[in-house]
């Protein structure tokens, strides 16, 4: 799963761009704000829900994944 959404962040997320957008509002770049908009409310639906929906989908990702940080420790 990791390795799909830094894939994703890679093919999308320019810095650069949100930097732009972010301060050089003055410039007013059509449908740069729109834009925005539909990211941060697609952000706002998807982060929350990205390691499970429920609290029993929510418990078995965070133990596989602190099962595998602990694992780190003694290797």
């Amino acid at each position: 799963m990791f390795a799909r959404w830094k894939k994703l962040e890679r093919d999308i997320y320019n810095q650069r761009k949100e930097y732009d957008l972010l301060h050089n509002a003055h410039l007013n770049l059509e449908g740069l704000d729109e834009l925005f908009k539909v990211a941060q409310a697609l952000a706002d639906g998807v982060i929350p829900n990205e390691y499970g929906i429920n609290p029993i989908q929510k418990l078995k990702i965070g133990s596989k994944i602190a099962r595998r940080l602990f694992g780190k420790f003694f290797d």
